[in-house]
């Protein structure tokens, strides 16, 4: 497991889209952190030091607040509408032998063969939730898309995911698929009746054929 990083909370005493707004002014982040059985806490964080762990990908973090650590998984994280930073965070207090339910992002691998028929690949899926102890969150889960060919799909059901985490969100979803393109489903349905007509005339021609022979012979 990484090292946890720490951050430095202060309680936030006036709470509202004013109050956030002046928080927001003075370089911190407004949060709330709540959950394992206390009461919700308006806090504010560093908004530098928040980015720096959201950048390293941090999804569990330690909350010092009036010199008591609280052990805290990032529950939700929202941006500004240019997504240029972190407005507000959503905290939720974890113990470390109590198993939590949390989504993980998926990550495609690969590219898949089927693109090479005029197909595209499709993710469905952006996370998939699981439940676990905190320490055994995984950063993300892999799916390998190299042998999908056209048609082919990878379910809920075919993610493998570390030793100690249960997958439970509902098997048969979807998360990838390899689908044929408009373009190239309209060019196989152009090139069949083609094929069809080039098997067709050979059996005209070889019939009239035939009965130019038999033409002759009752002569």
């Amino acid at each position: 497991m990484k090292d946890i990083v720490t951050l430095v909370a202060e309680r936030r005493e006036t709470i509202g889209t004013r109050a956030a707004r002046r928080v927001r002014d003075t370089g911190r982040v407004p949060c709330i952190v709540y959950g394992h059985k206390q009461d919700p806490v308006a806090i504010t964080v560093d908004g530098r030091e928040l980015d720096a762990a959201v950048r390293q990908r941090a999804r569990m973090l330690d909350l010092d607040l009036d010199g008591k650590k609280d052990r805290v998984l990032v529950a939700d994280l929202q941006h500004d509408m240019f997504n240029r930073g972190i407005v507000h965070a959503d905290f939720l207090r974890v113990a470390m032998d109590e198993v939590v339910r949390v989504g993980v992002p998926i990550v495609m691998r690969g590219k898949a063969k089927g693109e090479q028929h005029g197909g595209v690949t499709e993710q469905l899926m952006a996370e998939v939730e699981v439940e676990c102890l905190p320490g055994d969150i995984p950063e993300s889960v892999t799916v390998v898309v190299a042998d999908l060919d056209l048609g082919d799909a990878i379910h809920v059901s075919d993610l493998q995911v570390p030793a100690g985490v249960k997958v439970v969100s509902p098997g048969t979803q979807l998360v990838v698929t390899v689908a044929m393109t408009r373009i190239a489903a309209t060019e196989t349905e152009t090139a069949a009746p083609d094929a069809e007509a080039a098997t067709a005339e050979p059996e005209v021609i070889a019939r009239g054929k035939a009965e130019e022979e038999e033409e002759e012979e009752t002569k």
